[in-house]
């Protein structure tokens, strides 16, 4: 439907806004996340045949907590 079409659109906006925020931030650490966060995701999903949809949460999950971790050290948190 339209509705859900939308939606996607947004939040792929959303994720760009986001990314684009915090690349101005902190620069080369935050693209390293994203491409191991994206290789994660064709890894689970095609070489393990994992569904799409818990292969994104599962990377999209994984990066978080890398970033996290990245940025915590970086900042001396």
């Amino acid at each position: 439907s339209s509705l859900q079409l939308a939606v996607g659109v947004t939040l792929y906006a959303l994720f760009t806004i986001l990314f684009t925020q915090q690349f101005k931030q902190s620069g080369i650490p935050v693209l390293l996340i994203a491409a191991i966060s994206a290789a994660l995701h064709a890894l689970l999903t095609l070489f393990f045949g994992m569904p799409v949809g818990w292969s994104f949460v599962i990377s999209m999950l994984s990066a978080t907590f890398l970033g996290a971790l990245l940025f915590s050290k970086v900042e001396g948190l």
